[in-house]
C-alpha cells in the first residue's frame, strides 16, 4: 500500500471525528442496531456516508461500481462499530474506522473481481462504458511477478482478442497453461500500451499479503 496511506488515514480520522458521533452516541447506536433497529442503522450509515463515499471513489469512477463499493464499505463501518463496548471506546472506533472500511472494500473486490489465472490482478466485471470498450483494472496486488498494470488502466485485448468483461478475460486465459506468457493491450491516460504477463498457479506466494498499487 502507498507509503502515504497512514498519513491519509490519520487525516481522515481527524476530519471524521469532527462530524461523527460521540462515544455515548456510538454505544447507544450499537445497542439499538443489535436489537434490530433499522432506523438507527440507516442513521449510522448516513452519518458516515461521506467517508465511505470518499474511500470507495478512490477505487472507481463509475457510478454502478461506486454504489457496489459503498455497500461493501458499509460492512467495514459495522466492523468498526463492534469495537464500541462503552462510551469510552470512541478513540478505538475512529482509529480503526478508515482501515476497516478499506479492508471491507478490498475483501469485496478480491472476492468478486480476481482474474482466475492471474491471482494478483483484479478487474471490473463489465465494460468501462458504452462508448469506451475494455475492462478497468481495479487493484494490483504486489507479487514476485513484475506487473506494470495500474488501477484505472483499461485492458482492451488479451493475445489479440478483444475483452470487455471479466468473464471474457477468464475465458481467454482458461485456454492457457500455468507459466504461459500472454500479451495484454491496455490504455493509460489515452495512450495504448502493451505488456506481457504469466498465467499463475492460484497458490503462488505473494511478497506482501496486502493489496498494493492504490
Amino acid at each position: 500500500m502507498n507509503a502515504s496511506q497512514p498519513d491519509e488515514n490519520t487525516s481522515l480520522t481527524l476530519s471524521v471525528a469532527k462530524f461523527g458521533l460521540t462515544g455515548g452516541q456510538l454505544h447507544r447506536t450499537r445497542l439499538l442496531i443489535e436489537k434490530g433497529s433499522r432506523a438507527e442503522l440507516n442513521k449510522f450509515l448516513t452519518v458516515y456516508l461521506p467517508l465511505v463515499h470518499l474511500i470507495a471513489s478512490q477505487y472507481t469512477m463509475h457510478d454502478a461500481q461506486l454504489s457496489e463499493y459503498i455497500y461493501a464499505g458499509n460492512v467495514g463501518l459495522l466492523v468498526a462499530l463492534e469495537r464500541v463496548n462503552s462510551k469510552h471506546d470512541v478513540g478505538g472506533f475512529y482509529a480503526a474506522l478508515t482501515n476497516d472500511v478499506r479492508t471491507a472494500i478490498h475483501a469485496h473486490i478480491e472476492q468478486r473481481h480476481q482474474v482466475e489465472r492471474v491471482p494478483y490482478l483484479f478487474l471490473a466485471t463489465s465494460a468501462a462504458s458504452e462508448s469506451k470498450k475494455g475492462v478497468e483494472v481495479l487493484l494490483v496486488r504486489a507479487s514476485k511477478r513484475r506487473c506494470i498494470l495500474l488501477p484505472n488502466d483499461l485492458v482492451t485485448q488479451i493475445d489479440g482478442s478483444s475483452v470487455n468483461t471479466l468473464d471474457e478475460v477468464n475465458t481467454t486465459l482458461r485456454k492457457l497453461s500455468n507459466g504461459d506468457i500472454f500479451r495484454v493491450s491496455f490504455f493509460r491516460a489515452g495512450a495504448e500500451h502493451t505488456t506481457f504477463l504469466n498465467c499463475e498457479d492460484e497458490n503462488m506466494i505473494f511478497e506482501n499479503p496486502k493489496v498494493g498499487n492504490i
